[in-house]
């Protein structure tokens, strides 16, 4: 597997949504799960540091480095197997959200997290960040959703962790006994998720999207507050756009607003 140190490469892989930029000192563009074992066994031999990275959508800073080798997955983007009666999908970390439900939607599934750059945040980002978004009111972050990981250790060794669903367990320290979630959202620093069992759910028939104006931010909260509380699940999102966020929101998509409201419910 090959490292470039190819300036205009670095630079292309220096940036995320955050604004920062860190030209990192390597890129390697792994193609496969024996390229990154690759990448992170030289590496490791010589001490040094990689760092993995989807398409940069997040803003945290987290996929962008200016030490070492920038390790891109952006290449891994099959979709491995779907199994629609089981509901379960197993893909490459590369794949966008996006994608994926694209392909999914074609068999009545969906897989359920849906972090702001849904379209193009990839699974192994969302993973490695314990993506949410909107929709996890109703449907949880993605950590509910991962049932299986395929993890490339720092020595270059490949581990595949299936969730445990004992009948029964009840000794031990909880929080140790999934390995699974030692994986979803420590943001690389245990191993390189290179193949993911995600748990998918039936694409709902129809959506509807209500808009619900409030002449101020304290009545739209207490509006919150109260429908969390009622116990009602039926709504997938409760998103709230304060008066800034409105006059963008009618500018741009003709969402209803009128000088009298000041939050809205959507």
């Amino acid at each position: 597997m090959v490292i470039t140190r190819d300036p205009d490469v670095r630079i292309a892989h220096s940036r995320d949504v955050s604004g920062l930029e860190m030209i990192p000192e390597g890129v390697a563009r792994a193609k496969s799960e024996q390229d990154v074992s690759e990448v992170v066994r030289e590496c490791a031999g010589t001490e040094t540091p990689v760092t993995a990275a989807g398409s940069q959508t997040s803003m945290t800073g987290a996929s962008i480095t200016d030490r070492g080798v920038l390790l891109s997955m952006r290449a891994m983007d099959r979709v491995l197997d779907v199994d629609s009666a089981r509901r379960i999908a197993r893909v490459e970390p590369g794949i966008t959200i996006g994608d994926l439900n694209r392909v999914l939607a074609e068999q009545g599934l969906l897989f359920a997290p849906d972090p702001t750059s849904e379209n193009d945040a990839t699974i192994g980002g969302a993973i490695a960040c314990n993506a949410s978004g909107a929709r996890s009111l109703f449907y949880g972050a993605t950590r509910a959703h991962v049932s299986g990981v395929r993890v490339v250790h720092a020595d270059g060794s490949s581990v595949w962790y299936q969730r445990f669903r004992p009948e029964k367990n009840a000794v031990g320290y909880a929080a140790a006994q999934d390995p699974v979630d030692w994986f979803v959202g420590s943001e690389g620093t245990l191993g390189i998720v290179v193949e993911a069992e995600l748990s998918l759910v039936d694409l709902p028939s129809t959506t509807i999207g209500l808009a619900i104006p409030f002449p101020s931010l304290e009545r739209a909260l207490a509006f919150v507050m109260a429908a969390r509380s009622s116990g009602v699940r039926s709504a997938r999102c409760l998103e709230l756009f304060d008066e800034g966020a409105l006059r963008l929101s009618a500018k741009h998509a003709r969402t209803p607003w009128t000088d009298d409201a000041r939050a809205m419910i959507y």
